[in-house]
């Protein structure tokens, strides 16, 4: 028969096992070439002193820097390492004078622009750019504005004027901490003129909810955009040769795809038990083994 003080014993080691399972979140990196929608994808976990980020969609879109941005950086938990700091123009990582065939790997009418983001820094910077293609009357730019609102920098169809598109709010990206930020942009399908929408979404590394978070709110009736033309620049971490528009912090998982994604189609993080909640959960689980043990013994 179980006495109390068993009882007691068990209970609160359940009890502490059940309520310490506490969990921290890991991320799974984008499958090489795991998709034709991939017009590039840079994972950034290049060796330090590395000058060159491979690109793993199978486009052969690699970037390259005058200065290593790789320094072994820890990554978002999952991705390795990371790239950053960049601060500076000599870091950027750029591809020049894009073919009529790599250009055509980036589509312009539907598409997402994602990465994993830590610390950045306004510093000097007229700009925070994290995905950028400029030709010269053509462009898709995903950054940051020093204001810290997301924003989508491009070329407008109809006049071939620049447009800034920016989220209806700032963010406030906490010291040290990664955060995946996306925006993804949709014609909807249809030969009407400016009618598309956009959504910029921001999503911690500790948010387990598996859901990207949206950013203020959709902005529909946008205008549609240019299609991209050769001859331009591809940039991470910086736009242009310019000192002034740098990330000023660190990237990982860098991806553009030619399709619009839902807040629950990103690599974001997923649950794990910490490794004490593990030890918790197993002195409760043998608690509870012992008293069942006991009470056979008693019966037989």
């Amino acid at each position: 028969m179980r006495s109390r003080s068993q009882t007691v014993a068990v209970t609160i080691a359940v009890f502490l096992a059940a309520g310490a399972l506490g969990q921290a979140g890991i991320v799974s990196p984008y499958s090489d070439n795991g998709t034709p929608n991939t017009a590039v994808l840079y994972h950034l976990d290049e060796a330090s002193g590395a000058t060159t980020a491979v690109d793993s969609s199978g486009n052969g879109l690699d970037v390259t820097a005058t200065t290593s941005p790789f320094a072994g950086t820890a990554g978002a938990d999952g991705l390795g390492t990371a790239a950053g700091i960049f601060d500076s123009s000599d870091k950027h990582l750029r591809r020049l004078a894009f073919t009529d065939s790599e250009v055509s790997a980036f589509d312009t009418e539907t598409f997402t622009i994602e990465a994993w983001v830590k610390n950045p820094s306004v510093g000097n910077s007229q700009q925070l750019p994290i995905l950028a293609y400029r030709a010269a009357n053509s462009r898709v730019d995903f950054r940051l504005t020093t204001s810290f609102q997301l924003a989508l920098a491009v070329q407008r169809n109809d006049t071939g004027n620049y447009q800034l598109i920016t989220s209806s709010e700032a963010y406030t990206f906490e010291d040290d901490q990664w955060y995946h930020v996306a925006v993804t942009y949709g014609n909807n399908g249809d030969t009407t003129a400016n009618d598309s929408t956009i959504k910029f979404y921001v999503t911690a590394l500790d948010d387990l909810s598996g859901q990207a978070q949206l950013l203020g709110n959709v902005l529909t009736d946008q205008t549609d955009l240019r299609a991209l033309e050769a001859g331009g620049v591809l940039d991470v971490g910086g736009s242009d040769s310019s000192a002034v528009r740098s990330l000023g912090g660190y990237l990982d998982e860098v991806r553009y795809t030619n399709a619009v994604l839902a807040a629950d189609d990103f690599n974001l993080a997923e649950p794990v038990p910490e490794p004490m909640s593990i030890v918790l959960l197993g002195m409760g689980m043998f608690g509870l083994g012992v008293i069942g043990w006991r009470r056979n013994r008693s019966a037989a």
